[in-house]
């Protein structure tokens, strides 16, 4: 059965597949080099902010020195460039030649080191913390995302099965926490400076706060429908992400998750009767691992108690009320705010404001938050390099990869993801390169 997805064949894949590539001066350098790009992006994953408030680390805790504002994995991934760069003798040139090949990823590099110069001499060191979020964020992912594209398929085909543990056994975890009602990472909150409690237990697992729990499992399930897999395999896995899904209890997430999987499986068995190789077999598994199934496991998992949040909430609550309200922080926002953006001090003010006139806790919305740091002039620009990287998936990539790209565009809008340290760029382009390494030569298609 065709999965429809992509292969990304960089540049340097193409010249030396399985051995680096030919500019590589320094093999045992580059070597070095993928290893802590693995580890610096298994770290993203599995050290969540929570489990470092939980361990007593200053992440994103008050107080605490500038080295532990910055995530284990960011230093390992910028390690790793490092070393790449290293490796292909002149750092440089080498970063020219990179910026040439991948012009419209490393374009959010750029135009985010713009961003970050651009609020540090306007701030200070008022302007840190938005620094910081930029660097994790937006750079950690560019620069992770060459050097995958980069990289030999055979690291990335590696890398896919380190990220499906990872995924599944944090899905594990998430149902286990669901079902005890207990936690193995404690749910930190900033405000009380203790562990929240809620109405309706959710998880935290290994990737932290339930939200972006959901958010990374949806975001495998669509790159996982693009790798190679045989059929009962993919369908065990689907339906298991899917139980972890409602488990984890990300509303958004697993609707649009849901809706997706349902796209790729209509489209995946249209294509198949269209060229005429379509097999019963092929379109029955098609069918189940985008409808049927999930429907299912969907309904036995509710009669076991998972989904206590998603099922209770299942109309306008004061979390989707609260997105309603949130432009009202527009109207405590000056034209040269607007133009030219605030410190993150003057943020904090506006959104006290909203809060006690409005009601607005907090902006659940990236754009908005961005925005506000940046101001609109130098907001054109992040979000240039935002879209040039996103269109970078979607123009070369295959239907799975597209389906995880409307996925990101959509959770993401509805939530303030990108507008704090975050590891779901990083993610979702580990996830996808990776995924699509899997699927058989044959079935090859341009990349980025």
């Amino acid at each position: 059965m065709s999965t429809g997805t992509w292969i990304d064949q960089s540049p340097a894949a193409d010249r030396q597949q399985d051995g680096g590539a030919s500019d590589v001066l320094l093999p045992r350098l580059d070597r070095l080099s993928r290893g802590f790009l693995a580890l610096g992006i298994s770290s993203l994953l599995l050290l969540s902010s929570l489990a470092m408030s939980g361990l007593g680390i200053h992440y994103v805790l008050p107080g605490g020195a500038l080295p532990e504002k910055i995530h284990p994995g960011t230093y390992f991934i910028l390690l790793a460039f490092v070393l790449f760069l290293c490796a292909r003798g002149n750092p440089v040139l080498a970063m020219v030649e990179l910026t040439r090949r991948h012009t419209t990823v490393l374009a959010m590099f750029w135009c985010t080191a713009l961003a970050i110069v651009y609020i540090l001499v306007r701030d200070g060191a008022e302007g840190t913390q938005p620094g910081l979020m930029l660097t994790e964020t937006y750079v950690t992912a560019a620069l992770a995302t060459v050097m995958l594209l980069e990289a030999p398929e055979s690291y990335r085909r590696r890398c896919f099965q380190l990220f499906l543990a990872i995924v599944l056994a944090n899905t594990a975890l998430a149902i286990f926490e669901a079902l005890t009602q207990t936690r193995l990472t404690p749910y930190y909150n900033l405000a009380s400076k203790g562990e929240l409690v809620e109405k309706q237990f959710r998880p935290t697992a290994l990737f932290g706060h339930p939200l972006e729990n959901a958010l990374i499992t949806a975001l495998f399930l669509m790159a996982f429908l693009g790798s190679y897999r045989r059929p009962l395999s993919k369908l065990a896995i689907v339906g298991f992400l899917v139980v972890g899904l409602l488990a984890e209890g990300g509303r958004t997430s697993m609707a649009v998750a849901l809706m997706l999987t349902a796209v790729w499986a209509a489209v995946i068995a249209a294509r198949s009767i269209r060229a005429g190789r379509a097999s019963y077999r092929g379109v029955l598994v098609a069918l189940l691992a985008g409808s049927v199934l999930p429907t299912a496991l969907f309904a036995g998992a509710v009669l076991a108690g998972l989904g206590e949040r998603i099922l209770a909430n299942l109309y306008w609550d004061d979390s989707a009320n609260t997105r309603s309200m949130l432009f009202k922080v527009f109207d405590y926002i000056s034209l040269e705010q607007l133009l030219f953006g605030m410190s993150n001090v003057a943020w904090e003010d506006i959104k006290l404001q909203a809060a006690i006139n409005w009601g607005v806790v907090e902006v659940e919305n990236f754009w908005i938050v961005v925005l506000a740091w940046l101001g609109a002039v130098v907001f054109s620009i992040y979000i240039a390099g935002l879209f040039s990287f996103v269109w970078s998936f979607w123009r070369r990539g295959g239907l799975a990869t597209r389906l995880a790209t409307i996925l990101l565009i959509i959770v993401c809008s509805s939530n303030n993801s990108l507008a704090k340290k975050d590891k779901t760029l990083t993610a979702f382009a580990a996830f996808t390169i990776t995924a699509a390494a899997t699927v058989s030569a044959r079935s090859r298609q341009t990349d980025i």
